[in-house]
């Protein structure tokens, strides 16, 4: 067997625009949310491009679901009906762009933050909880702010635009 694509370590600027543009088209065209964009799920083909990979756990838009995907870059609504107890959660675009933006700044400063294994059912609510605190400690400044804004409004690109900054 030989692998077709190798996890990556970092992102460059042209993995931004693949990234929110493929998120973009996706969202609108077919309305498939991925719910478990992360670092884990952004590999590099051999001719140097992105992919995103396990679509697996993917719903359409507004589609109630169990929670399944990055806890670590999940954004206040979802942890928050996490810690709610809230079993189903109703997915939406701007989850993956959250998602997106954290992972990135994760990428970027790697702080130590606890992954939450997959499959965990057991104490989710206090791990929501821990993964909440984490963000509102970290990733407040205006700029981050400025860049959630874009993902919570689905402005893709502005928020292109402001991740490029970054590299």
């Amino acid at each position: 067997m030989k692998p077709v694509c190798k996890k990556i370590t970092n992102l460059e600027k042209k993995d931004v625009k693949a990234i929110v543009d493929t998120l973009q088209n996706v969202h609108k065209q077919t309305g498939i949310i991925h719910r478990d964009l992360r670092k884990y799920n952004l590999l590099r083909d051999d001719a140097g491009n992105i992919i995103i990979s396990d679509w697996g756990f993917s719903v359409k838009n507004k589609e109630e679901a169990n929670f399944a995907g990055a806890l670590e870059c999940a954004g206040d609504d979802l942890l928050n009906n996490i810690m709610n107890g809230q079993k189903l959660i109703c997915y939406k675009p701007h989850m993956d762009l959250l998602c997106f933006v954290q992972t990135i700044y994760l990428m970027i400063h790697q702080p130590k933050i606890d992954r939450l294994p997959f499959s965990v059912d057991k104490d989710i609510e206090i791990e929501a909880y821990k993964i909440h605190e984490f963000w509102s400690q970290n990733g407040t400044s205006d700029f981050w702010e400025n860049i959630k804004e874009h993902a919570m409004n689905l402005r893709y690109s502005e928020l292109q635009l402001e991740l490029e900054r970054l590299f």
